[in-house]
């Protein structure tokens, strides 16, 4: 059951990359953001009224949730402006390092040992954003110099490290509070629109930040707010079920779909060595799941 949770979640995930790239064009990130955060919470509150019968939970996991809400809403903060400068095919390949994140935290926080098939993973992972980065082969050192230099590179790395500290946060909630996975998602998204209303009312004094208008794109983004929900949703229930680490690889499985999509759709260039780049990386997630 789990994994059949998992791949619809990579499948809908893939899907709202997709066109979280085209509203991107031409919306600013907190934007986007902010709007999204806002028809996400408020699409969740039919299915809370319906699904929780639990009444009002303890206040120390609404505060797990809520510090789990700030650093995720951080994270696709940070995702989405990579999106807006960086093709969808080089930042999928990037996003499915996540598992790797997530077991080295295990092994430096939880005292989790890594096995020999996870530690191959990582060097496996390593190796497919090597390629990913190789545009030029007569400059080999060049994919070390765009880690180190690449400013969106570096907001893609920040977002998967807060996005592998929220999955391990939504883990103990999950499993050790006993909560549902349309509870958690309900409160994680109410305090994720909280955080995004302070951050727009203390940006609009500071900048000029204008919120979607257009009918087009309004509509666009609650078809994105539905996806979410439904990704979110499933990848909960699979947590919920399964491993972190097995939940969260075959998820980041979705990051092929979008790099041969995106490349299509959006008619980026060397797709061929994107999307080699990204099953070298989903071959080091499978070990690691292991």
């Amino acid at each position: 059951m789990w994994f059949l949770l998992s791949i619809v979640s990579a499948l809908f995930s893939s899907a709202t990359s997709l066109l979280e790239k085209k509203v991107l064009l031409k919306e600013h990130a907190l934007a986007f953001s902010s709007t999204l955060a806002f028809w996400v919470f408020l699409l969740n509150i039919p299915l809370f009224i319906i699904f929780n019968h639990a009444g009002i939970p303890p206040l120390l996991p609404l505060g797990i949730i809520a510090i789990t809400a700030i650093l995720g809403g951080t994270a696709f903060l940070f995702i989405t402006e990579s999106v807006i400068h960086m093709e969808v095919s080089e930042i999928s390949p990037l996003i499915a390092i996540g598992p790797a994140i997530t077991a080295l935290f295990g092994f430096a926080f939880l005292g989790e040992i890594l096995t020999l098939p996870q530690i191959a993973g990582i060097i496996i992972i390593m190796f497919g954003i090597y390629i990913l980065e190789l545009k030029d082969r007569s400059h080999l050192l060049a994919p070390f110099k765009a880690l180190v230099k690449g400013r969106y590179v570096h907001f893609v790395f920040v977002a998967l490290l807060l996005y592998a500290c929220t999955d391990v946060l939504g883990k103990i909630v999950l499993s050790k509070y006993g909560f549902l996975p349309g509870t958690y998602l309900f409160y994680y998204q109410m305090f994720t629109a909280m955080f995004f209303l302070i951050i727009v009312i203390f940006k609009r004094k500071h900048m000029n930040v204008e919120l979607p208008k257009t009918r087009m794109d309004i509509w666009l983004i609650i078809l994105i707010a539905i996806l979410t929900i439904t990704y979110r949703f499933t990848h909960l229930s699979a947590m919920k079920l399964a491993p972190i680490g097995i939940a969260i690889a075959v998820f980041r499985s979705s990051t092929v779909i979008t790099t041969i999509l995106g490349g299509r759709i959006y008619k980026e260039k060397d797709i061929a060595r994107k999307l080699l780049a990204a099953l070298i990386v989903i071959g080091g997630v499978i070990l690691i799941a292991m």
